[in-house]
């Protein structure tokens, strides 16, 4: 593109700056993107997104509008009246219906507001999604926020950084549990908002479940399974921090025989297999989904009523941090366990030689040996030279498993293995594979060793 082409767009973004700051800064990007004036350029860009911002509706004021799982959802909630309420600003949530709808076997989305949420929240706090989209910006990424412009915050922070944000930035609400240290005195707590926001028909389900268990001296594993280990999200990047293998789950029974033991996971195919293998193993197992019963195990509240469940146990052992376990330590008092790399290592170590991994079937079997892969890495004890046995024996489980085909057509490459590579290529389904974008899906430290 020549400079007076590109002048004539960052002109015609100037003209229509006022009455279509979003159709200027787009023009304006363009114009950057082949910077002949760029300074210019960035001061024209950064005007027209505070006229976006001026015109945005909920303008300082918190707000909610996630588009992804049911507990996220929720949670996000939960801490936006938090934050609100600390800061004495108004907040607002939407209920997105028709964005991405989140589907799974156990528990969804489908669009429609949950009859869980009590009238008196909906009253209080509910915005029309057709007024909430107009505080989407085009240029803040929508990775933390789901569609409405953002950036988050994870602590309590100055009153003047936080007007600030939300000047700024519209959305600052976070998923994650909020760091409240110091603070708490000041704030409703969670277990406050939790009597807002449910209403009584759900309460009185919580208060049923809540009679059919020992729960304060319960153990409760949230093994997960599901889509991480049979389903399309083992095709991303190596996952450890979202589902716990079943060894490890196995291994903390062990650890807690005395213990009543509560299983959580995914209650379809292979995974509910695996929940009902170590139910018939195990005598002071229980399974969340007998507790709950099949029918409310298929409802779009299911998650809902495993993540109250989790809150009620003595602790929870889980992979890492998920909106499930946030929302149980969130509401109450329990506490959460995630098994150190080193435990890991042990486990899967101890259990690849025996009767018990053998029967494990094929992709629980892959995944423990892409997790053991990560962890050795992780802690540096996998040299370059053992990489491909392991990618083998996962190629030999899941022989469409992309991670992999394409990590092993980066080593054929790298080690001039010709034979290998064409393989590969041929199993990923590329005509003509872009090997740079190849190395920038691929884990940091999986790609590091590689020496490129």
């Amino acid at each position: 593109m020549e400079k007076k082409e590109i002048m004539a767009i960052r002109d015609a973004a100037v003209s229509i700056m006022e009455q279509y700051p979003e159709h200027s800064y787009l023009l304006l990007k363009i114009a950057l993107k082949y910077k002949p004036d760029g300074q210019r350029i960035q001061r024209k860009l950064i005007a027209s997104e505070r006229r976006l911002i001026e015109r945005m509706p909920y303008k300082g004021q918190v707000i909610s509008a996630r588009t992804d799982g049911l507990l996220a959802r929720i949670n996000s909630i939960f801490n936006g009246v938090i934050l609100a309420k600390y800061y004495k600003v108004p907040f607002s949530f939407t209920w997105v219906n028709d964005a991405r709808v989140t589907r799974i076997a156990h528990g969804s989305v489908d669009g429609e507001i949950p009859s869980f949420i009590s009238r008196a929240f909906m009253s209080g706090y509910y915005a029309d999604e057709s007024d909430m989209k107009r505080c989407s910006l085009p240029f803040v990424s929508n990775e933390n926020t789901n569609g409405v412009a953002g950036k988050t915050i994870k602590s309590i922070v100055s009153r003047d950084l936080f007007s600030h944000y939300l000047n700024e930035y519209m959305n600052v609400v976070p998923t994650e549990r909020l760091d409240l240290s110091d603070n708490s005195e000041a704030l409703v707590s969670y277990s406050g908002v939790f009597n807002q926001f449910f209403s009584r028909s759900i309460k009185k389900r919580f208060k049923k479940i809540k009679k059919s268990c020992s729960w304060s001296e319960s153990i409760a594993i949230h093994y997960r399974g599901g889509d991480v280990i049979y389903g399309l999200n083992r095709f991303g990047r190596f996952i450890r921090k979202r589902t716990l293998s079943l060894p490890v789950v196995e291994n903390i029974i062990n650890d807690n025989k005395e213990k009543s033991i509560i299983v959580f996971g995914t209650p379809v195919g292979e995974t509910l297999k695996e929940l009902y293998y170590l139910k018939n193993k195990y005598s002071n197992v229980k399974l969340s989904v007998d507790i709950i019963g099949n029918e409310s195990t298929h409802s779009p509240e299911a998650t809902l009523y495993d993540a109250y469940m989790m809150s009620i146990c003595k602790r929870v052992y889980c992979a890492g941090d998920s909106n499930m376990t946030i929302f149980a330590e969130n509401v109450g008092d329990v506490e959460i366990i995630i098994p150190s790399k080193d435990y890991e290592i042990s486990v899967f170590k101890a259990v690849l030689s025996t009767d018990e991994f053998a029967s494990y079937s094929a992709l629980q079997k892959s995944f423990i040996y892409s997790n053991m892969l990560v962890l050795l890495i992780e802690t540096g004890e996998a040299l370059f030279e053992e990489i491909d046995p392991f990618l083998v024996r996962i190629y030999d489980l899941d022989p469409i498993h992309k991670h992999v085909l394409q990590f092993r057509y980066l080593y054929a490459i790298k080690h001039s293995k010709a034979e290998l590579a064409k393989e590969m290529k041929e199993a990923l389904g590329r005509a003509d594979e872009d090997f740079n974008s190849l190395k920038e899906r691929l884990p940091p430290q999986l790609v590091s060793l590689l020496s490129f």
